[in-house]
């Protein structure tokens, strides 16, 4: 039984940046159904910037995908290959694109670490993913490029400079890792901060600060929670009527005082958290702004009161 290999270059665009120059080389492993993932980043060569507490970076244009088929499956998914069913090829290889994607936006906090969703014609994304195979010890493309006319490729050089790019802390690496080995889905506030950081670079400061100041609060009420009933010693029932009767205004004015020590609180500058949230609340009620209904379901957790509905 022959061993099968596939590799996709997704583009991804980042600056990856790290304290030490050898950790600019990430990889990781995962298991996905009957396949072996190994993913790396590829891109430029180390550079450094000073004044930084992440000196070193590197410019990243491509989250390298490479599946190693077990047992039976190799043979069904050559089969796919060999006959060039493009349509059933994609929509099996897919499902690891996107989970390692979701896995780097939503734990690295790439805001341009993007989901793909299905293309009239499929060739179309394995040629965007630079999808090649290896069997029997060598490497061939899976859906070649079509030949080019002289006139094709104007314009081609200057599309580099008008890339997107978002940004990685190496740091939070073994995050993403946790995250594609466990598959473990993102918490909400992990979702609100990342959609907060794409607002900010859409420069929609409005949008941002909607969606900061729900995260925000998603997390006071949890370390509330925990810092009554552990350190308190309030019963679960009497710490939640507490935060129950609490604006989001006083959790961080009062309660956020009570647990933060005094060093903590005066580097905290939670005047201008206070600040934020009575420019968040003001800009509800101007007359035509509107917040859409996806936020108000993904708010009603039920672990948490959370105040987009009503403002405090």
């Amino acid at each position: 039984m022959p061993t099968l290999r596939i590799r996709l270059g997704v583009p991804l665009n980042l600056f990856l940046n790290a304290k030490d120059p050898a950790q600019l080389n990430p990889s990781l492993k995962f298991d996905y159904g009957h396949s072996e993932v190994r993913v790396t980043l590829k891109g430029g060569s180390p550079l450094r910037v000073e004044k930084s507490d992440e000196s070193h970076f590197r410019t990243i244009h491509e989250c390298q995908i490479e599946i190693r088929e077990k047992e039976k499956s190799a043979d069904s998914l050559l089969g796919l290959v060999e006959s060039k069913n493009f349509g059933e090829l994609v929509n099996s290889r897919m499902p690891i694109v996107n989970r390692t994607l979701a896995g780097i936006r939503n734990f690295g906090w790439v805001t341009t670490a993007r989901e793909y969703k299905a293309e009239e014609k499929p060739e179309t994304l394995l040629r965007a993913w630079h999808a090649m195979f290896r069997v029997r010890g060598s490497w061939k493309e899976i859906a070649p490029q079509p030949k080019r006319g002289p006139f094709d490729f104007i314009g081609f050089g200057a599309l580099e400079e008008n890339v997107e790019r978002g940004s990685l802390s190496v740091a939070r690496w073994r995050d993403i890792e946790q995250a594609l080995v466990e598959s473990l889905k993102p918490n909400p506030e992990q979702e609100f901060l990342t959609n907060a950081l794409q607002h900010l670079r859409d420069e929609n400061l409005r949008l941002a600060m909607i969606e900061a100041t729900v995260c925000l609060e998603i997390v006071l009420s949890q370390t509330a929670q925990l810092y009554l009933e552990v350190k308190r010693h309030f019963p679960k029932r009497k710490a939640e009527g507490v935060l129950n009767n609490v604006g989001l205004t006083s959790r961080v004015g009062l309660i956020l005082n009570s647990i933060l020590s005094h060093n903590e609180w005066s580097v905290s500058q939670v005047d201008k958290v206070l600040k934020a949230i009575n420019w968040r609340n003001k800009s509800f009620i101007v007359p035509g702004i509107l917040i859409p209904p996806c936020h108000l379901r993904r708010c009603m957790m039920p672990y948490t009161r959370c105040s987009i509905w009503p403002w405090h």
